[in-house]
């Protein structure tokens, strides 16, 4: 009987142990198939951006969780990674140049790591982008479906705008003979709501909600 309840214990401390070792990611915010879509295509040489903007700023939600590196950069922000640069169409630039995106202004307190695929997130590089920790303020595009992951740690509205141009593929040096074009988008860091408790003796506390969507998923 001792060695039986001996074994019960070893498997369940393993399983705990597991259990404590398993990689956690970020969530996708509002589910995997809440995408909106940054198109970038070539008409000639005009660069062009079809973006599916939502009717409001998207959520910046923290979800209270502690990531594996290196996601753990998120950790205790609020973030969101619905946004995807996409590229449409048969047209490509000239041999020698490629797609480059450029911050040319943000909100402060809006951070950028870099994504990809949004069911992919044990292979993001979760790398500072667009000024994020000193980071350069342009980011090749190369042509592939990529879902950053935007965050803030404070509440608030925030925007930035980018320029989407055709450069050198190495340097980003622009190729003045195409015209380059702009877009801006928006998020937002609503906390929950606190709800209070009156304990005995008086005192109050706050306890902040966790939010718990149900179309998230990890």
């Amino acid at each position: 009987m001792k060695i039986k309840i001996v074994a019960v214990i070893a498997a369940a401390f393993v399983m705990t142990s597991s259990a404590a070792l398993a990689d956690l990611w970020p969530q996708n915010v509002n589910g995997i198939t809440s995408m909106k879509h940054v198109a970038v295509s070539l008409d000639g040489t005009n660069v062009v951006v079809h973006a599916d903007l939502a009717d409001s700023p998207l959520d910046l939600v923290n979800f209270g969780e502690s990531y594996t590196a290196p996601a753990n950069v998120l950790d205790g922000k609020a973030y969101n990674d619905q946004y995807g640069w996409i590229f449409e169409g048969f047209d490509v630039p000239e041999s020698g140049d490629a797609i480059w995106i450029e911050l040319e202004s943000q909100t402060a307190g809006l951070e950028t790591y870099e994504g990809g695929m949004r069911m992919m997130k044990a292979s993001h590089t979760y790398a500072p982008l667009f000024g994020t920790d000193g980071s350069s303020n342009i980011w090749r595009f190369d042509r592939m479906m990529t879902h950053h992951w935007h965050a803030a740690a404070l509440p608030g509205e925030y925007s930035a705008t980018y320029n989407v141009y055709v450069g050198d593929e190495i340097t980003g040096v622009e190729n003045l003979a195409y015209t380059s074009t702009n877009v801006t988008l928006t998020w937002a860091n609503v906390p929950e709501p606190t709800s209070v408790i009156l304990l005995a003796g008086g005192a109050v506390v706050a306890l902040r909600r966790r939010r718990n969507k149900s179309g998230a998923t990890r």
